[in-house]
């Protein structure tokens, strides 16, 4: 039996101003990563693997290995599915001025709020909002509508389970609410607020929702589960914001990153959000930040994301 094998795409940009290496330098390091690409693949360690090196606005390398779900050869224009980047559409309205991180998310969201405790657009970007995830008890419960309104209702309802800022705890709750702010405040559906605000800026060219050639989305199917003693029939998760069906591709994610370091997405203010370390009540330093955090390349300092959807890992730095 073929080992679980997930597919896989690493970037990596460096900036115009970075000094470059010498040619034999920097061909050496292309048969390296060729050399360990091909590897991982017929190992099985990968499906399908592409790797895109840029300085500035020259892709200096591009190429793919394998195959994507559905088939598709691994190549750097071929979209995947991906995560539908609400948090980079939510840090451009920061650092527009038009959201602000220490806000109630009451603010954005009506009725939205509990009291004796206050949650922030920070604690929801950062997973430290103490908010329940809302899918498991929305299949328990069998009963609620799968609209944005009645899964935002639903989360009023489960209300807080710890101290915001107490701890961190990823959660389909926090990106819930934060593509539910993106929208009221942009009064506009968040697949066209990335599409104008993120990937057109960006130039993508095969990123979006529903593109033509994504491969199929991965269907949960409907199964029973033990809740306080009753098997209860449990649906398929719901996608609010229609983001199973967004796609990104290597190339696109390069062109991304280089508008996030040109500035072309986001300014400084944004960028300081995205930089700034993240922390707990107590002063505990997080490994994760809003979704989009900072890494290092040598003494260079790059701004990377990461995420996953059907099986498929998603990385750029």
């Amino acid at each position: 039996m073929k080992p679980l094998a997930f597919t896989a795409l690493s970037l990596a940009v460096l900036p115009a101003s970075a000094a470059l290496a010498p040619q034999e330098e920097f061909d050496a390091l292309v048969q390296r990563l060729t050399a360990r690409a091909e590897r991982a693949v017929s190992e099985n360690a990968y499906d399908g693997l592409v790797v895109v090196v840029g300085v500035g606005d020259d892709v200096l390398m591009e190429r793919g290995w394998g195959r994507f779900p559905g088939g598709a050869l691994a190549e750097a224009a071929s979209p995947l599915r991906a995560a539908p980047l609400s948090v980079l559409a939510a840090l451009q309205l920061v650092d527009e001025g038009k959201i602000d991180l220490e806000a109630p998310v009451g603010k954005y969201l009506e009725g939205l709020e509990w009291e004796g405790t206050e949650v922030t657009v920070h604690h929801v970007l950062s997973h430290t909002s103490g908010l329940i995830g809302w899918s498991d008890a929305f299949r328990a419960k069998g009963d609620v509508g799968t609209d944005v309104k009645s899964l935002v209702g639903l989360v009023k309802e489960l209300g807080v389970q710890s101290a915001p800022g107490e701890c961190f705890a990823y959660s389909e709750t926090n990106a819930l609410l934060v593509a539910a702010i993106v929208e009221a405040v942009a009064q506009k559906p968040l697949a066209e607020v990335v599409q104008s605000g993120i990937l057109a800026k960006a130039g993508a060219e095969s990123s979006g929702f529903d593109v033509e050639g994504a491969p199929p989305a991965q269907e949960e199917a409907a199964r029973s589960q033990e809740i306080d003693g009753d098997q209860i029939h449990v649906e398929p998760a719901a996608f609010p914001f229609g983001e199973d069906g967004f796609s990104a591709s290597a190339l696109d994610l390069f062109r991304i990153r280089r508008g996030l370091t040109a500035r072309t997405l986001a300014g400084d203010a944004m960028i300081d959000a995205i930089k700034e370390p993240k922390r707990l009540n107590d002063g505990t330093q997080l490994g994760y930040g809003y979704g989009v955090s900072v890494g290092r390349l040598g003494s260079l300092e790059a701004i990377t994301t990461g995420g996953s959807a059907d099986g498929t890992t998603v990385h750029f730095a």
